[in-house]
């Protein structure tokens, strides 16, 4: 069976019957094919297909929604040029005698992003610093008007996963609904109460798809395949509710408002906003 061969395998079978009900009158072959590239990575560690979560994130409900989506996976479909070059330039290696492991991590972009929702939000520790610098994170945002700088894709089809700002298209009510949702551990010791507003006017192109960032198995081992599935909600941890919708954004991305939260008032502050 060719690799791309959907139409014998019946769990990508039904990942295609899903896409093309999401895409309803934006479908395209082209557009399917672009997920074929990616369509492994919506089944889960536990064999769940997470195809259906691409409504939420793309809003598909909506014709701009459908056609950020169609543009989006055509995009990649571009990037890769066919599946037969896709498969033949890539190649995966697991423990390879020679080559050890090395896998393949295409990135999904989400394309007219502005017509899906008019901000972001990127949740942050209040005390956190700017890794070059040690400067406090929240004085750089004040002083710059943006967050400090993550290098863009010259790709997307990557050999590494990559670094991003894992983003939302929710506000929270509060830091502890913020870690609820997105399942933000106690373990990475970020107090959530430092909130930035991103306008999606200026993340055309910057804007991507979630994937999971492991690089170590559950017994700590690590490995270049560990995680190796999307992550548009946060699920993975059941020790909190999750459900939130997450989604990666690179580069410098203006901000518009940074909030902070007030413990003696129980509520968000605004400590800087763009000037007008």
């Amino acid at each position: 069976m060719h690799t791309f061969d959907f139409t014998n395998d019946p769990i990508t079978a039904g990942q295609v019957e899903k896409l093309a009900l999401l895409l309803g009158d934006q479908w395209s072959t082209k557009a399917r094919d672009g997920f074929l590239v990616i369509s492994g990575r919506f089944v889960d560690s536990i064999g769940a297909d997470r195809t259906e979560e691409l409504r939420e994130l793309y809003k598909t409900q909506v014709q701009n929604g459908r056609v950020a989506l169609r543009r989006s996976l055509e995009a990649l479909f571009d990037a890769v040029g066919s599946l037969e070059k896709f498969e033949r330039d890539f190649p995966i290696f697991i423990n390879d005698p020679e080559k050890g492991s090395l896998g393949v991590f295409p990135q999904l972009p989400i394309l007219g992003i502005q017509t899906l929702s008019a901000r972001l939000f990127r949740t942050m520790d209040s005390k956190a610093k700017v890794h070059d610098t040690g400067e406090p994170l929240s004085a750089f945002i004040m002083r710059e008007g943006k967050l400090p700088h993550i290098s863009p894709f010259r790709s997307l089809l990557l050999r590494k996963k990559p670094r991003i700002y894992w983003c939302s298209y929710e506000a929270y009510d509060t830091p502890l609904a913020t870690r609820s949702a997105l399942q933000i551990l106690a373990s990475w010791e970020s107090d959530c109460k430092l909130r930035a507003t991103l306008p999606t006017a200026e993340l055309d192109g910057s804007a991507y798809v979630a994937f999971n960032g492991d690089t170590k198995y559950e017994d700590g081992t690590p490995g270049g395949f560990a995680g190796y599935f999307l992550e548009l909600k946060a699920q993975d941890h059941p020790e909190l509710p999750g459900g939130g919708l997450q989604i990666a954004v690179l580069g410098a991305p203006a901000v518009s408002l940074l909030e902070q939260w007030d413990d003696a008032e129980s509520c968000w502050s605004t400590i800087w906003a763009r000037p007008a």
